[in-house]
């Protein structure tokens, strides 16, 4: 989702800043959650099966 690459962009840009600095592994760690309560849900009217 176009979502997903405005957080995904900023996390990146992180990891980068982060490793210039120290010689420490930075770990990803990705959370899906689905609710009908989501804002792109309401707005585009889509419900969950």
């Amino acid at each position: 989702e176009s979502t997903d690459i405005m957080f995904v962009t900023g996390i990146d840009a992180k990891q980068a800043l982060l490793s210039a600095v120290d010689n420490v592994p930075v770990y990803y760690y990705r959370l899906s959650f689905d609710t009908e309560y989501s804002i792109h849900r309401q707005r585009e009217n889509i419900t969950l099966n």
